[in-house]
């Protein structure tokens, strides 16, 4: 019996882990694209930032789990941060100039 429940915690644990990277990962993408069209790397970064603190705390409030800071930095910020940069910098490397 009690394997059942650590089997079914396990499950509940890694749902949420990757639903929140998912959507971490798309949020990035398509903010990089934006940061991209905004042709200002300090504006790209602060809009990249901003929208990183509203998918923080929609994420928190979606989850309804009391998670460690260390939780949301490694599930949410990094995956997001991460595909955010790649996003941008190929767009950025791989634009033509008029």
């Amino acid at each position: 019996m009690p394997e059942e429940v650590k089997e079914e915690n396990r499950e509940k644990f890694f749902d949420l882990e990757l639903k929140t990277s998912l959507v971490s990962a798309v949020f990035g993408g398509i903010i990089g694209y934006a940061s991209f069209l905004l042709n200002s790397t300090v504006a790209a970064l602060a809009i990249a930032i901003i929208v990183l603190a509203c998918l923080v705390a929609v994420m928190k409030k979606v989850a309804k789990q009391q998670k460690n800071t260390k939780w949301w930095l490694s599930n949410i910020a990094v995956v997001y941060l991460l595909v955010w940069f790649i996003v941008w910098a190929i767009f950025f490397n791989t634009a033509v100039i008029p």
